[in-house]
């Protein structure tokens, strides 16, 4: 919005029909970071969180979380790990004993500096997100000027980072979900509204490769010490934050340094080196991620149920619309003019969508970052077409090109909104359960196992700080077994021996009972031995699994 409408007020000279736009524009100012329009996209980030808390009604209790709140409660589970002073993350999703493993590091200190000095979990958590927010529209504008040719460009593909997405919104009416509205990877302002590490890796991610293969003019001695150095805290960083995205990130870097050496005929020595030192970190992370995959078999079990297989590729398409189209004609443009740096993003972007279909379990998340170097390659392609049109419609076609680009967005915020509108029970819980939960929180040992409906697992890691049985497709350990295991216990389908004994195999300590209980089980707890009463709030009551414990109740 805010570059469409400063390349309005300082437009291209026009070019000769035919001709390149890539050119030095005369009249133009730089492009300086929007620090205002940035913090005002951020905050347009957060209202619908907002009116997702105003629409909540007084009986319940709004989650905090809009964009996929599955995965969101496992992060906020994170936090709350650290808060309780851990730095080791454990599947809290998971009821197994656990020594726990320095995964997750980033979640784990904020959530020890924020909610373990009293800011409520899902306040920290977006305060973490706003934050990274703003790094990665910072590190995006950074980047982009140092290969958009112009400030027009720069201009108008920091806008198109900031805010487009893809064609989701005209395939849903046909009942197809295009990346755009589901994968929170594949463009910068979902990445941004969704959570944390995505925004704070990809920003990482573009400073590694201006570290690294665009370092500007050779330097020596304490400099080039210092480039070495700040390239491995970025690594560092983005191998804590997001691994896999060294799976992109140094294919892409390595093509890009190839092909440098290639143009120039000498050897990058330079940018090879910084790449080197940058790799140590991101090898003893992975390094030690491996080591625990090897010596874990429930860290096994769950790495082995992420796959996320990528779309097909005229689906990837779909989810960048228009920004694929323009970023198409800037790709021809740049191959025309041989202008290095812009080529620099063609391959950026051809290398990132090969990677997509490469063959590794994580394909779909190597998608992350080629936002950016589309969004570059679109802003030459929409300048060449802003040089070839009047004057006078000039604003009208680039402020209609970045409105338009940014309408799947819209859709996104407007599906999560209904569902927080229909307390959905991904998005809500019960006053009465948040009660409950906060009962369990001060008062159950640390570590301990609560038995619930899957639909209250999903909470109680986060609420409350303790493990389930089941929570969760992918953070809980044998997740399919587990949830049948889960419903047929509430189902009444296991004997009473069985129960027992599944109930001690799961290490489970407490049982929490209400509506969503309720709707799954056949029996009464006050029927079962092991069962003692521990706290009630409303239809939401709290029991100690005492296996010890046989024969009759007293007092019911």
């Amino acid at each position: 919005m805010e570059a469409a409408q400063q390349a309005v007020q300082h437009p291209p000279e026009p070019v000769p029909r035919g001709g390149s736009a890539s050119g030095d524009l005369p009249g133009e100012r730089p492009f300086r970071f929007p620090w205002a329009w940035a913090l005002v996209l951020l905050a347009l980030s957060c209202i619908p969180y907002l009116v997702a808390w105003a629409i909540t009604p007084p009986d319940l209790q709004f989650g905090g979380l809009l964009a996929n709140p599955l995965d969101g409660n496992s992060y906020l589970a994170k936090m709350r790990i650290g808060a309780q002073g851990s730095l080791r993350y454990y599947l809290i999703f998971s009821s197994e004993e656990q020594e726990g493993h320095f995964f997750y590091l980033p979640y784990l200190l904020w959530g020890r500096l924020t909610v373990g000095l009293g800011l409520p979990v899902t306040l920290a958590y977006h305060l973490g997100r706003l934050l990274g927010g703003l790094f990665f529209l910072w590190s995006a504008h950074r980047f982009l000027g140092r290969f958009a040719p112009t400030p027009t460009a720069h201009r108008l593909a920091w806008a198109l980072v900031a805010v487009s997405s893809g064609l989701g919104w005209a395939a849903l009416p046909f009942g197809h979900i295009a990346p755009d509205l589901w994968v929170p990877e594949a463009n910068s302002f979902y990445s941004l509204f969704a959570n944390v590490h995505f925004p704070l890796a990809t920003g990482l991610v573009l400073w590694l490769y201006l570290l690294c293969v665009d370092p500007g003019e050779p330097v020596s001695g304490r400099l080039e010490g210092r480039r070495m150095l700040l390239a491995a805290l970025c690594s560092g960083g983005m191998a804590l934050a997001l691994p896999f995205a060294a799976l992109s990130i140094y294919p892409i870097m390595a093509v890009g340094l190839a092909w440098k050496g290639l143009r120039t005929r000498r050897f990058p020595w330079e940018g090879a080196l910084t790449a080197a030192a940058s790799a140590v970190p991101v090898a003893l992370v992975g390094a030690y991620d491996l080591a625990v995959v090897a010596s874990d078999p429930l860290v096994r079990v769950w790495t082995e149920q992420d796959i996320n297989p990528s779309p097909p590729l005229w689906d990837v398409g779909l989810g960048y619309g228009l920004v694929g189209i323009l970023a198409l004609w800037g790709a021809w443009q740049a191959v025309r003019a041989r202008e290095e740096r812009s080529l620099s993003l063609v391959l950026w972007a051809s290398v990132n969508l090969a990677l997509l279909y490469a063959p590794t379990a994580l394909q779909r998340r190597l998608i992350m970052g080629l936002h950016v170097p589309l969004c570059g390659l679109a802003a030459l392609g929409l300048v060449d077409l802003l040089g070839r049109v009047r004057v006078g419609a000039r604003r009208w076609l680039s402020a209609s090109s970045v409105g338009f680009s940014a309408l799947s967005n819209l859709v996104v915020i407007a599906i999560a909104l209904s569902g927080a509108l229909a307390h959905d029970r991904h998005y809500d819980f019960t006053r009465a359960e948040g009660e409950a939960m906060a009962w369990l929180s001060e008062h159950a040992p640390p570590r301990s196992v609560v038995l619930a409906a899957p639909s209250t697992s999903l909470f109680i890691p986060t609420w409350a700080g303790l493990q389930v049985v089941y929570g969760h497709p992918l953070e809980t350990a044998y997740a399919r077994e587990r949830k049948e295991e889960v419903e047929r216990f509430f189902a009444g389908a296991m004997s009473p021996q069985e129960e027992r004994d599944w109930l001690a195999e799961r290490r489970v300590g407490y049982l929490l009972w209400g509506p969503a209980e309720r709707d799954l089980a056949r029996f009464r707890p006050e029927e079962k031995p092991y069962l003692t009463p521990l706290f009630q709030a409303g239809s939401v009551q709290v029991f100690r699994v005492d296996l010890a414990r046989s024969g009759p109740r007293e007092g019911g």
